[in-house]
């Protein structure tokens, strides 16, 4: 395979491109395809595209330093109006552009505005790296929970800040809190306690609105099924192997389970001698100690 540096040297194209009016940027484009480790018919492509890229800007009276992003993709609905618009295209012109920065023969691209929102978070999240002392991961996780409440209850931006009310957080949070797991709701909620105790310690809002914020409750084992059906049970016993010793103590445990409604714990402290097998009685040790009558009939029922 033809690497970059060894295209060049033999590259007509290239030279044509070096001996032309822009031929030192087109050495320093060069020697950054090199860097970048392009094989011989991407760094062709990448010439390729800038060349044409100049044609097209003279062909309309457009000068070099007037390059930006926006002329690149004006450039790109033209080439992509002629041939098929390649993967690396975009990547090629990219470099073009840095070269040319880095050189200052076009300008710094332009930074965009701040919307009153990014100036929200922009000062929310200082706020928690130096008041709260927060990582930037963590501050990361808490913006998208404060753009949809910003979005819903405050979408003027930074002058309706003081106009929430806490009728309306509690109405927030209801209309979400079950939109993703319980995991989600608690994150949801920690969220805004941070952000309502971020405006008022800053003087945004008069009155401390964090605290009106729920609890979203998240039991461990919420999602384990209450009870098995009797279909189910079955299935369970069937399973059991009552023909080895293993088996028929497994089917012994949960048919106490099943039929006799016995706790895990209960079974779990049963020994032989809680068992009266003339009487057909059992000791169960629970919180108090009782004594239960078993028949071989009540455990089949």
């Amino acid at each position: 395979m033809i690497i970059a540096e060894e295209y060049l040297n033999r590259s007509r194209l290239f030279r044509r491109l070096k001996s032309g009016p822009h031929g030192q940027l087109f050495e320093l484009y060069a020697a950054r395809l090199v860097e970048v480790g392009l094989a011989g018919q991407g760094t062709w492509r990448c010439l390729n595209v800038v060349g044409d890229l100049l044609a097209w800007m003279a062909s309309r009276r457009i000068r070099l330093t007037d390059l930006d992003e926006r002329v690149v993709e004006r450039y790109l609905q033209h080439r992509g109006g002629k041939q098929t618009i390649q993967p690396g295209d975009r990547a090629a012109l990219k470099r073009w552009l840095l070269i040319l920065r880095t050189t200052r023969t076009i300008a710094s691209p332009a930074l965009p505005a701040d919307t009153p929102q990014a100036q929200i978070f922009a000062e929310f999240s200082d706020y928690l790296r130096s008041e709260r002392g927060l990582a930037a991961r963590t501050i990361v996780r808490h913006l998208p929970s404060i753009r949809r409440f910003l979005c819903e209850a405050c979408p003027a931006g930074a002058t309706d800040l003081g106009k929430i009310s806490q009728e309306e957080v509690i109405h927030y949070i209801e209309r979400h809190a079950q939109d993703w797991s319980p995991r989600s709701g608690k994150a949801m909620c920690w969220s805004l306690r941070a952000f309502l105790r971020y405006l008022h310690h800053t003087g945004l809002h008069p009155l401390a609105l964090a605290g009106c914020v729920p609890s979203i409750r998240q039991w461990k084992f919420a999602s384990l099924p209450t009870y098995l059906s009797a279909a189910q049970v079955q299935k369970v016993l069937v399973g059991c192997d009552r023909a080895t010793a293993t088996g028929r103590r497994d089917y012994a445990i949960l048919m106490m389970l099943a039929k006799l409604g016995l706790r895990a714990d209960e079974v779990a402290t049963l020994t032989l001698d809680d068992v009266d097998w003339r009487a057909g009685e059992m000791l169960v040790r629970a919180k108090w100690v009782f004594r239960s009558t078993v028949t071989a009939d009540s455990v089949r029922s």
